[in-house]
């Protein structure tokens, strides 16, 4: 499920923090996510969704 939400390498993770960093998914699911609590997306890398507490 997840492959067909997010982009290919759409992930990232942080290894000392452990915790899901950064998303970026298919435009399709954008707007949804955008609306999900601990989302902010940057201007300088629109489509990346920064994620605040993921673990």
């Amino acid at each position: 499920m997840v492959m067909h939400i997010l982009e290919p390498g759409g992930l990232s993770y942080d290894v000392e923090q452990q915790e899901i960093a950064a998303i970026t998914p298919r435009p399709a699911f954008l707007p949804v996510l955008r609306m999900l609590e601990g989302m902010m997306e940057y201007k300088e890398a629109t489509g990346t969704l920064v994620t605040s507490r993921w673990r």
